[in-house]
């Protein structure tokens, strides 16, 4: 399932733990199109680049870490669901420095169903979060936030599906196989 931002924080708490020492756990990532070969060490491999994997690479990335992004998609995509980025959504965002492309604020709406049943969806402030989400199209999103991420140093592994991790007395080696 995807990861929340606790669960995010919580991969950086761990990260800043094995960067004080605490842990000596680090990850290593083999791939190539068509076979797999020995890599470089990562801190962290995050499988997913959508919104909840992009967000724990910045995380990991902003506390130190050395991050593989790896999706089995090629960027970008479209999804039937995710063009409207909610209000908790943005207070997250916020939270981390960033402000999302420019783009249509959304308020109270109303959702018709196929059988005609309409529902008002309020859009209220809360404690934390504004009174309004955007529209913004999964495909802008998903690209602008996977490319926050490889810009803080995230290294980007598309169109990859992650065949093992294996746990060796050190480290989690994952394999990797290019599918494009």
């Amino acid at each position: 399932g995807a990861m929340t931002p606790l669960q995010a924080l919580n991969l950086l708490a761990e990260w800043q733990q094995r960067a004080s020492g605490a842990l000596g756990v680090g990850n290593t990532l083999g791939v190539v199109p068509g076979g797999v070969v020995a890599s470089p060490t990562f801190d962290a491999v995050v499988v997913g680049a959508g919104p909840a994997g992009s967000t724990a690479a910045i995380v990991l990335a902003r506390g130190g870490a050395r991050v593989a992004l790896v999706d089995k998609a090629t960027f970008s995509r479209d999804k039937a669901c995710g063009d409207l980025v909610g209000p908790r959504a943005l207070a997250l965002l916020v939270s981390l420095g960033l402000s999302p492309p420019a783009s249509r604020q959304v308020g109270e709406m109303v959702v018709v169903g196929p059988t005609g049943r309409r529902v008002l969806l309020p859009a209220r402030a809360g404690r934390t979060y504004p009174d309004h989400g955007v529209a913004l199209t999964r495909v802008r999103f998903d690209a602008w936030l996977r490319q926050q991420a490889l810009a803080l140093g995230s290294d980007w592994f598309g169109s990859a599906a992650v065949d093992s991790a294996v746990w060796d007395p050190r480290r989690f080696r994952f394999v990797l196989t290019c599918t494009a």
